[in-house]
């Protein structure tokens, strides 16, 4: 299971938009990973109902990033819960995604996915997660200000 690092546990930012007087414009989520991941280089094959004819699917194992209430994501219009991270043990979110004086928790496990390559342009095309690997890490809460 994955360790937390950083926003510490009650944390509160102060939001800047150019970063000065102490505040920030985005924040870096950080754990401590568990080891290597599965990847699609590891050749593992798979498949899920409803998967196109012809194609080839690769496990792939990804930091399931959660949070509650669910991100705004203005680029998109939409709102999410849950984020993945195939490298690393890190992920940026700028503030802006983020209500400010609400009280978020987040919390990180390890999710397998089957992910179909688009041999085109080496992308995925498709994903869909069948497991999650690791439990999910005990909630951290943090909120910030505007």
């Amino acid at each position: 299971m994955p360790h937390i690092l950083y926003p510490a546990n009650g944390t509160t930012l102060k939001y800047s938009a150019s970063g000065k007087d102490g505040g920030t414009d985005s924040i870096v989520f950080s754990w401590i990973p568990v080891g290597r991941l599965l990847g699609a280089e590891d050749q593992q094959p798979c498949s899920w109902q409803g998967q196109p004819n012809g194609t080839t699917g690769y496990l792939v194992d990804r930091y399931q990033i959660e949070f509650n209430p669910p991100l705004y994501n203005p680029k998109l219009d939409k709102s999410f819960a849950v984020f993945h991270n195939d490298h690393g043990a890190t992920r940026e979110f700028n503030l802006l995604e983020f209500q400010p004086d609400v009280s978020y928790t987040w919390r990180v496990a390890v999710g397998r996915w089957c992910v179909l390559i688009n041999y085109d342009n080496q992308d995925p095309k498709h994903n869909v997660l069948l497991q999650l690997v690791s439990p999910y890490t005990e909630p951290r809460t943090f909120m910030y200000t505007h």
